[in-house]
C-alpha cells in the first residue's frame, strides 16, 4: 500500500496497484510499449481500494478529454479495477457510465447551530471509519495517518447500544469532512445531525465541508451553499 492524493487534493487515500507480475506494482517507468492513448490513459488512472474494498480507477477529465474514456476504461480493466470513477462536466452517458452525486464544496457563514454530539476516542473512530462510507461514490478506504491526524475530531450520531455514523471535524482549520453512515443508517436527518454537531465543535464563523457522493439538499437545507462542485460517473467494469 501506499498513498496518494485524489483528484481534488483533499486527503490520502490507501492506494491498490495494478498487478505487474510477482511484485504486484508497476511504474511509470515500466509501461509496456502500446499507443499514446494508452500511455496517457496510464498517467491520468489513480488506483484504489474503494470504502466496500473493491478495487477502482478514478480520475478527472475536462469536458474536452471526454474522448480517452476508452482507452481510460480499457486500461483500468487490464489493470484489474472493478468501476471505473470519473470528475467531468460533461455528459458521460454515451460512453457507458452512470451520473452520481460528484464533489462538492460547501460553505456557510455562520456555521450551522445545534446539539453537541458525543467526541469519540481514535479506535471508536478508526472502527467506524472502516465500515462508513460502503457503496458511496468517491469513498475509498482512508490513508491511517489521515484517520488519526491531530488536527481531527470525530463526533458519532448515537444509536441503541452502538452508533449510527460519525463526522470529521478539522476546528483548527474550520473544515468539516461529509459525515458517514454504517450500511442502511443514512437519513437526510442523521446528515444534518452529524454536520451541525461537527460544527459545534467551531467557534463562531464560517465552515468549509466537502462531501463525494452526497447529495446537497440537506446542506442547503441548514444554510450552506454550493461554492465548487464536480459531477461524478460511474462505469462498472466487470
Amino acid at each position: 500500500m501506499e498513498s496518494v492524493q485524489t483528484p481534488d487534493g483533499s486527503f490520502d487515500l490507501a492506494v491498490w496497484l495494478p498487478d505487474a507480475g510477482p511484485a504486484g506494482t508497476v511504474g511509470a517507468h515500466e509501461r509496456p510499449p502500446g499507443s499514446g492513448a494508452r500511455h496517457a490513459a496510464m498517467d491520468r488512472l489513480i488506483y484504489a481500494r474503494s470504502a466496500g474494498g473493491e478495487p477502482v480507477a478514478e480520475c478527472e477529465l475536462s469536458p474536452a478529454e471526454a474522448g480517452l474514456l476508452p482507452a481510460l476504461a480499457e486500461e483500468a480493466t487490464r489493470a484489474g479495477a472493478a468501476r471505473l470513477w470519473v470528475h467531468c462536466a460533461a455528459d458521460l452517458t454515451p460512453f457507458g457510465f452512470t451520473a452520481c452525486e460528484g464533489y462538492r464544496r460547501l460553505l456557510a457563514d455562520p456555521a450551522p447551530a445545534g446539539d453537541p454530539l458525543p467526541v469519540l476516542d481514535p479506535a471508536t473512530a478508526a472502527d467506524l471509519l472502516s465500515r462508513a462510507f460502503i457503496g458511496q461514490w468517491g469513498h475509498k478506504q482512508p490513508d491511517p495517518e489521515w484517520v488519526t491526524s491531530g488536527e481531527a475530531v470525530y463526533v458519532g450520531l448515537p444509536r441503541v447500544g452502538s452508533w449510527a455514523g460519525l463526522c470529521r471535524a478539522e476546528p483548527a482549520g474550520r473544515y468539516v469532512d461529509g459525515p458517514g453512515f454504517l450500511p442502511g443508517q443514512r437519513t437526510p436527518d442523521g446528515v444534518r445531525a452529524l454536520v451541525r454537531g461537527a460544527c459545534a465543535l467551531l467557534t463562531p464563523g464560517p465552515v468549509t465541508v466537502d462531501t463525494w457522493g452526497d447529495p446537497a439538499g440537506p446542506y442547503l437545507d441548514i444554510g450552506f451553499e454550493i461554492a465548487e462542485e464536480v459531477p461524478g460517473w460511474e462505469r462498472i467494469l466487470r
